[in-house]
């Protein structure tokens, strides 16, 4: 993967250069099956390289979730977070739609009609399952709500972030 390489894309209200912003908004999709709207929320100050950690602000809550960085992405989330740095204007979140489907034509990926962001959670959620991964764990990582995740910002975040990189199926592609 080479992080250094842009090509220019415009769109009706902002330019963008696809590189470390793009492939930090597929880093955080692939690696933790983060909704548009929970990537949206990242901001420089919520990823601490130094400790590896990713604070998330999941939809409806005022509470931040906790993930550990994995070393394979550091330096793409180290990037990602320069890139969140020089963003003057933040484009709108419908936009986001609009960068993952031009990242999925670049590389080749055909989607099916209106599957976008979430098609990404759905896959990374039957591939852990595949893996051996415990259903309740999987939920608990992905912010998914059930019963059983009530106690979601009382878990063990670190605990549960080992389990899931153990058995990550995207995990590998990043290094």
């Amino acid at each position: 993967m080479e992080i250094a390489s842009t090509q220019s894309l415009t769109y009706p209200t902002h330019k963008i250069t696809f590189g470390a912003i793009e492939i930090g908004y597929l880093a955080l999709s692939t690696i933790y099956g983060l909704k548009r709207a929970g990537i949206y929320s990242i901001t420089p100050d919520a990823i601490n390289i130094d400790d590896a950690v990713l604070h998330v602000k999941p939809l409806g809550t005022d509470i931040k979730k906790c993930h550990i960085i994995p070393k394979e992405i550091i330096p793409v989330i180290h990037n990602f977070k320069e890139g969140l740095k020089m963003i003057k204007n933040k484009p709108s979140i419908s936009y986001y739609k609009y960068i993952f489907d031009e990242l999925c034509s670049n590389a080749g990926v055909r989607l099916r009609l209106r599957s976008g962001w979430e098609s990404v959670r759905r896959t990374l959620q039957c591939e852990l399952a595949i893996a051996g991964v415990n259903a309740t764990v999987i939920k608990c990582f992905m912010g998914r709500k059930m019963w059983e995740t009530e106690l979601l910002f009382n878990y063990d975040w670190k605990r549960i972030d080992e389990m899931i990189f153990e058995k990550h199926p995207f995990l590998k592609y990043w290094t």
